[in-house]
Parts: structure tokens; sequence; C-alpha cells
């Protein structure tokens, strides 16, 4: 099934499918719904010497974007220009990226077409954008009383998402039929909501928050706290990497729990030729790989 990008109604459908594909095996959850607010209604146009360039947009406000002065690569961290109307680009993708989002107008063009911004006279862009509400959905399978381990992969996307992040829920819920023994111990958690909202500065990361606000004391007495995040393509990664922590797992009480916090994932780099982008596809994803991040997770749990 083909839900992207799985924001807002296609975020509802892709956690339906999930929770039905559970109950056809026979296999127990609840659900956390809790409230949150999206981008909605999107679009964006944007004009080089009265000539269009495809454009995506890329902002919580809308509002116009207007001279080259205002383009940056998107692989600057969005905390650095938050609040700074862009046009930008990820130069390591071949297509658009929207790699960050911003509390300004903003807009993503393919790397390909800087060239034309560059050697424009006039360049005007603008985002309209609708602000709503959302109902998320947190499905939680296994132990939710007092669990040894608590695994988080979330299951929205921006754009196609299959390295980002539906190959972690694959690995998760693969886990979860083949391993049933498992849910004894372990709380598994697929988690919706985490590529953007309206918390600001971190827009990321509102699912695991909305969680960790409703199940502080299971994450505190768990032992170990696992997040799988875009694996299959590339051989996984799994340890506590400092640097990756507030990317991939902002909670509020990350820096807190830090010592037990693991992260599995691939190549980051590889990752970012598709990050964010339509290219995102599951042609990217290996089974090898993603049955040698189901092991390295496995090793952990038993």
């Amino acid at each position: 099934m083909h839900f992207s990008p799985r924001q807002g109604r296609n975020e509802t459908l892709a956690a339906n499918y999930i929770v039905e594909t559970l109950r056809s095996a026979g296999v127990n959850y609840t659900v956390q719904e809790f409230m949150t607010y999206l981008p909605e209604k999107a679009r964006a146009s944007l004009t080089v010497d009265g000539c269009n360039i495809a454009c995506q947009p890329c902002s919580f406000v809308g509002g116009v974007i207007e001279g080259k002065d205002h383009l940056v690569s998107s692989l600057i961290g969005s905390k650095y220009l938050l609040e700074l109307p862009n046009i930008n680009f990820n130069p390591w993708c071949d297509s658009i990226s929207q790699s960050n989002y911003y509390f300004a107008p903003a807009v993503a063009v393919a790397a390909d077409d800087v060239r034309h911004i560059m050697t424009g006279k006039q360049i005007r862009a603008e985002v309209v954008v609708e602000k709503a509400k959302h109902i998320s959905k947190n499905i939680l399978v296994g132990n939710n009383h007092d669990p040894e381990h608590v695994l988080f992969a979330h299951y929205d996307s921006i754009q196609s998402g299959a390295i980002d992040n539906a190959s972690g829920v694959a690995v998760l819920i693969g886990l979860i039929l083949s391993e049933p023994g498992l849910l004894k111990n372990n709380l598994f958690v697929l988690t919706g909501n985490e590529e953007l909202s309206y918390d600001k500065p971190t827009y990321w990361g509102h699912g695991y928050r909305a969680f960790e606000t409703d199940n502080f004391r299971l994450l505190t007495k768990a032992k170990k706290i696992m997040v799988v995040d875009s694996v299959g393509n590339t051989p996984s990664h799994f340890d506590q990497n400092q640097s990756l922590l507030y990317l991939g797992f902002p909670i509020v009480h990350a820096n807190e729990w830090a010592k037990k916090i693991w992260l599995l994932y691939g190549d980051i780099n590889h990752l970012m030729t598709v990050y964010h982008s339509n290219d995102d596809l599951p042609v990217n994803i290996k089974e090898r790989y993603l049955k040698e991040a189901s092991a390295l997770l496995l090793d952990h749990l038993r």
C-alpha cells in the first residue's frame, strides 16, 4: 500500500494499515491519540526573470521571498535559519529535497536549478500554507506496564519516505510478528507525527514527545530506549551517537536518559542523496540490510 507523503490524512491511512496488519495477525495493541498541528494545503511558486522554476513549500508560514541573497543549503541546520525567508537546496540530492522546514517563508528547489537562480536578475518566490489541527496516533505493542526496553520507529514521512522511515517500521513489525515472545518484556511504539509540527524550534519529534508526556514512568524505568530510523539502505549502525541524538530522538529528557538511548540507523550520507524527496523509494532498500538491522536489534533484546 502507498500512502506517501504520510502527513495528515495519509498519515492516518498509514496508521490504519499498521493497525489492520497487527489485528490480522492476532497481535494486541493499544493506541495513544494526541493532537498536533500541521502545515496543510501548502503550495509554492518561484519565478526567475519571469520563468517558472519547480519548487516545493517547506515552511510553516506563508509569504514572499525576493532576491538570490536568500539562497541557502538545506544541509545547514534549520536552527540557524529558522526565521529567515529562504530558497534552499540539498547539494547531495538530484531532485527537490524538503530537508528542513522553517518558521519563515521558504521553498526548496533542485540543486540543478541553483544556477538559474544565481544568474537571474529578478527572483521571486511565494508560499501559501494553512495551519491545521490533526489527530495523530502512537501505536503501542507489547508490555505497556513495566517494559525492560522501549523501541520506537516513526511511520510518517515527508515525500516518499521508504528509507525514512518505512524501513524502521518494517523492522519493528517484522520482529513483532516473527518473535512474539519479545512482547512479554518489551514495548514497541510505532509513532506518528515525527516529521512536522508547530513546536518551535524543534518541530520534529512531536510524536515521541507525546509518548514521553504520557509515559514518563515507563521511559524512566526502562533499561534501554531504542530508536530505529532510516535503515535498509546500507549496513546498519547500532550505537549511542550523541551527535545524532537531537536529530533522531528529540525528547525533553534526552540528555537525562542519554546513557540508555540507542540509535539504529543506516548510512546518513547515503540517505542525504534522497532525503525528504520523491527519490526515497523502496528500490533503495535491500532485504539483506533490513535483516541485518533486525538481527542487531534482536541481539540487544535477548
